[in-house]
């Protein structure tokens, strides 16, 4: 059960922090092959991050970003966290999560509601 994982590596955000946790938590449980900072510009004369055929792609990243999920990867399946901080997720959010993620988690049930009606939570935690 390999993960690439995409999230934030700057600063110390939230969107960072959330990151450095899954980081640590797949490193330890020895499932980690590679990491993809979104919040850096795709340099295209480097060699790109390893994982990209990992079986799954995790995506703590800011929203915007969900679509480097599938940038020059092979992921069965493809995770993404989306943490709505109002009472509602922009459409166009919404719409590139459901183009880009086969699975959506939410860290609270609340969140978990914030996604059209054809998507169901993978995983949410109180």
């Amino acid at each position: 059960m390999g993960v690439r994982l995409y999230g934030s590596t700057e600063g110390w955000g939230s969107y960072a922090q959330v990151s450095k946790g899954f980081e640590l938590a797949l490193r330890e449980h020895g499932v980690l092959e590679g990491m993809v900072a979104v919040d850096q510009d795709l340099d295209l004369d480097e060699e790109p991050p390893p994982g990209a055929s990992a079986r799954n792609g995790v995506f703590t990243g800011p929203p915007p970003s969900v679509v480097r999920l599938k940038h020059n990867a092979m992921h069965e399946r493809r995770f993404g966290m989306l943490t709505p901080n109002s009472d509602r997720v922009p459409a166009a959010i919404l719409a590139n999560y459901e183009a880009t993620c086969t699975d959506l988690m939410a860290p609270s049930e609340w969140g978990s509601t914030c996604r059209s009606s054809s998507w169901r939570p993978t995983a949410t935690t109180s």
